[in-house]
């Protein structure tokens, strides 16, 4: 599964009130620990280190984007878990 499709499969679990792009960029810093378009270039290269919910990021999103990140985040761990079962297939370009 590429990272674009699990960044995509929580936002599509989740609804926040954020536009697209801010909110790509806020689930990828999440389980990616970089911006949205880092993690799709570092994806793309095969380059990407393996999905992990950001502890250490979560409050400083919080602080950023409000205490639903918390919620956000048992989300993407869930899809972390399913991602990481799977392994991160590419698919075809």
């Amino acid at each position: 599964m590429p990272a674009k499709d699990l960044i995509d499969g929580i936002r599509r679990d989740f609804p926040f009130p954020l536009p697209l792009a801010r909110y790509r960029d806020l689930i990828a810093r999440l389980v990616f620990g970089r911006p949205y378009s880092a993690a799709i270039a570092a994806d793309r290269a095969g380059k990407l280190s393996p999905p992990i919910v950001q502890d250490t990021a979560l409050s400083a999103l919080a602080l950023e984007y409000g205490d639903r990140v918390h919620a956000l985040a048992g989300v993407a761990h869930e899809h972390v878990a399913t991602y990481r079962r799977q392994g991160p297939q590419k698919t075809a370009t």
